[in-house]
């Protein structure tokens, strides 16, 4: 997902979310979103090549994986002698942060692949993946979100049903916060202001950039946290009308 992009579901989120506080989060986050650090240059080359990469931001600093470099300022001119993977590092101020990047360049021919009578390599073993343990403890965290906040129940029963419809009848991100701010517009979340900017802060710090299923797994599980704390039944994905 481009940051553009990334930057308009954030705004999206935080008018599904909450009022005024969270869309002005929302705007400072987006612009970090937009002025973020990238190394822009060619990802392949030849051995003896040279290759230009240019990094954005301010007061650049490059660290050239070999000897055969010039850098000026923005700019880093390299050749590499050897065919392989290399990894450019650059730092540079975007915002009111220094952010360190790396951009990889792989040299020459691709590695060749086994003989036809080459045994298989086995596959490799499922690693968990950490987008799916944060999640898992999404409904425990927006539960204790409630309990510290002493948020209105029957507020909660219905911003719960909300996400759960929300995420049992979408097909797209972009449907799935429009149809969770249609509804939440109706709701006086005064009682959960503080709830919703912690949800809003965890979409931004692992959502952005997701796809459709992750986000609809993750309204899910807010939907299913506020119905805990409420004292109702959270069944996952609504399925009524």
């Amino acid at each position: 997902m481009s940051q553009k992009s990334i930057a308009s579901v954030l705004m999206l989120i935080a008018t599904a979310l909450g009022g005024p506080v969270a869309v002005d989060q929302a705007m400072e986050i987006q612009d970090q979103v937009i002025e973020s650090v990238v190394i822009e240059g060619p990802s392949e080359a030849k051995v003896g090549e040279l290759v230009k990469l240019t990094v954005t931001g301010s007061r650049p600093s490059w660290l050239p994986p070999v000897e055969d470099a010039y850098v000026d300022d923005d700019l880093c001119v390299v050749s590499f002698r050897e065919p392989g993977e290399y990894q450019v590092i650059a730092s540079s101020v975007a915002g009111r942060s220094t952010r360190v990047v790396k951009h990889v360049v792989t040299v020459g021919s691709p590695e060749p692949t086994p003989a036809p009578d080459a045994a298989p390599e086995p596959p490799p073993a499922p690693v968990p993946d950490d987008q799916s343990v944060l999640e898992s403890t999404l409904i425990r965290d927006v539960e204790a979100w409630c309990q510290e906040a002493n948020a209105d129940k029957s507020v909660c029963k219905q911003l719960g049903d909300n996400f759960i419809y929300a995420a049992s009848t979408s097909d797209d991100i972009d449907e799935l916060l429009q149809k969770v701010a249609e509804r939440n517009r109706k709701v006086n979340q005064r009682s959960v202001a503080t709830v919703l900017t912690k949800i809003q802060e965890h979409l931004y710090e692992n959502l952005a950039g997701e796809d459709f299923v992750t986000h609809q797994c993750a309204f899910s599980d807010i939907g299913q946290g506020f119905l805990q704390y409420a004292g109702a039944t959270g069944k996952g994905f609504y399925h009524g009308t």
